[in-house]
């Protein structure tokens, strides 16, 4: 019965078992989600897909939409030569900048802020307060 109670922990892949459990409790809330839209367009005895419907809303921002999969596609990449926190210190700022979209210097300085708080701050949650090693 002891041997129930103790959980080993494999440190080397230890940053490979949280992703696991946000995927599922993503999977488990848009099941909800779509569960309640249909339910609310049932009651209204309304078709669960109009003629109207279109994937973007009128006036997109395609470039904040394209700019923010390039930087996300970018940021995958650099994370293995550049580490967590040196490649999430560069694409947070960039992204700040891309969605802030003015460079002046007040911005640009709050967006470095930004950056470098949060990455820091996660990096020691994760790594010194949980002893859970980030790729």
């Amino acid at each position: 019965m002891d041997s129930f109670f103790k959980l080993e922990v494999q440190y080397s892949t230890s940053h490979l078992f949280f992703p696991k459990i946000v995927i599922g409790i993503l999977v488990v809330l848009a099941v909800i989600m779509a569960v309640k839209y249909a339910l609310a367009r049932a009651r209204g005895k309304q078709p669960l897909v109009s003629r109207n419907w279109s994937f973007f809303v009128k006036d997109a921002d395609f470039f904040m939409l394209f700019g923010s999969l390039g930087l996300f596609i970018l940021y995958i990449l650099a994370l293995k030569p550049l580490g967590f926190l040196v490649s999430s210190l560069i694409f947070i700022f960039l992204f700040n900048l891309l969605f802030c979209r003015t460079f002046k210097l007040k911005s640009v300085f709050i967006s470095l802020i930004i950056s470098v708080i949060s990455c820091v701050l996660v990096w020691y949650l994760f790594s010194v307060v949980f002893n859970i090693s980030l790729p």
